[in-house]
Order: C-alpha cells, then sequence, then structure tokens
C-alpha cells in the first residue's frame, strides 16, 4: 500500500511539474507573441485593450481592467473593462480602496479569493459577480502607472495561484513599457501639433498685420506721397 501510495504521489506531482512547465511554455510563446505588437502600437487607447485582452489570454479569462494614474490629477482613472469586469469602469477609487486602490498604494499585487466574501470589496459592484480576482500593478521604478486586473467569473472554481502573479508580473513589465511608448508618442503628437497650431495662428497675424497696413488711410497716404514724388522728379 505505501508503495503504491508513493507511485500515485509521484504521478500527481510530476502532472503537475508538467502542468507547471507547459503553463511556463504558453506564457514565454504568448509573450513573445506580444512584444513587438505591444511596444509597436503607439494607439493608447488601442494599445490599452490589447493589454487587457492578451493578459486575460494568458489566464483564460475575458474578465479585465486597466486603470492608470492621470499624470496631471494624480488620480487613478479607468480605461478599460472588459466581461464581468465591465462595470467596473464606473468606479473611481481613491488609494487603499478596493482591489485596485490597494494596488495602486501598496505597489504590491493582490489576489482575492471570493470577491463577495472580501471585507474590501468596492460597495457599489454587483454581488454576484466576480469570483476569484487579481490586481498587478504597472510599476516605473518605484512608481505606479496603473493597475491591471483580472478575474474569473462567480461560481468558477478557478482561482490565481502563485504562478499567474508570477506570469501577470512579468507581462505588466512589458505593458509598462508599452504604455510608456505610447505616452511618450501621444505628448509628441500633441506637442507638433499645438507647435503647428501656432505657426499657422503666426502667419495669420502676420498677414492680417500686412492687410492692414495696406488698406489703412495711413498706408493709402503714403503710397499716394510715394507716387507723387515719383511723378515730379520724372518731370524733372
Amino acid at each position: 500500500p505505501n508503495r503504491m501510495a508513493t507511485f500515485f504521489r509521484d504521478v500527481t506531482e510530476r502532472k503537475r511539474a508538467e502542468d507547471a512547465l507547459r503553463r511556463q511554455n504558453q506564457f514565454l510563446i504568448a509573450l513573445q507573441n506580444t512584444t513587438l505588437e505591444l511596444v509597436s502600437q503607439l494607439d493608447l487607447k488601442t494599445l490599452l485593450e490589447n493589454i487587457v485582452k492578451r493578459a486575460g489570454g494568458l489566464m483564460g479569462t475575458n474578465a479585465g481592467f486597466l486603470d492608470l494614474v492621470d499624470p496631471g490629477t494624480k488620480q487613478l482613472v479607468p480605461h478599460v473593462a472588459m466581461g464581468a469586469l465591465a462595470e467596473s469602469l464606473g468606479f473611481m477609487v481613491q488609494p487603499g480602496e478596493g482591489l485596485a486602490g490597494i494596488v495602486w498604494q501598496t505597489g504590491q499585487p493582490l489576489v482575492i479569493k471570493d470577491y463577495d466574501q472580501w471585507a474590501g470589496r468596492i460597495g457599489g459592484f454587483s454581488q454576484g459577480t466576480l469570483g476569484s480576482i487579481i490586481g498587478v500593478p504597472l510599476l516605473s521604478g518605484a512608481q505606479v502607472l496603473g493597475v491591471l486586473g483580472l478575474a474569473y467569473e462567480y461560481g468558477s472554481p478557478r482561482r490565481f495561484d502563485p504562478a499567474a502573479i508570477e506570469v501577470l508580473n512579468q507581462f505588466a513589465r512589458l505593458a509598462t513599457v508599452a504604455v510608456q511608448n505610447a505616452r511618450l508618442f501621444t505628448n509628441l503628437q500633441t506637442e507638433l501639433t499645438e507647435r503647428a497650431r501656432a505657426e499657422e495662428n503666426l502667419r495669420n497675424l502676420e498677414a492680417f498685420n500686412r492687410a492692414i497696413i495696406t488698406h489703412s488711410p495711413l498706408g493709402i497716404s503714403v503710397r499716394s506721397r510715394t507716387g507723387d514724388l515719383l511723378s515730379s522728379n520724372a518731370a524733372w
């Protein structure tokens, strides 16, 4: 009996190791396929949607959200919310409030096994919608740029284990670089647009000033007197 128990234990452990290796290989393949797509995507809205979809694909869920810290207001602003997390788009949290607020405040991943039973849940969020939920920070050094979250639907037996936390942490590093690239590009485009607008305004102002000088009584008088002088000199 002991020998049989040892055999089954070895088989079980080997299967777990094979499953973990398969998940890691799937992650590496997905990460390789995602890297160029995300980093080269410079439209911020499209990029953020792709980040949530790709992250959900890694974990086998279509429920996800992505909030970003606004550089101007320093508030955590919801940008993307999908699946069972769609209504989170309507909740703007403060530091330490809800899953996103805690991840924002601490800069650390957070996993909740059962959202409805969690004391820190957002009160206005619908009951019977979410099961297990995870949030990971988008970190630039020690600064939190945003929070990426995924969830399994209410009633699902699936949970986010330590391996999932590690996978999403690695994915969040890639997402952070992609978001920074897109923001830099957006800022550059805005700066170029404003510069072009300022140059156009300057050209219009110069044209307006020329028109005033040309058609003003003083301008007409100066031209008339200049013409008279030229005619007088020609007569001599």
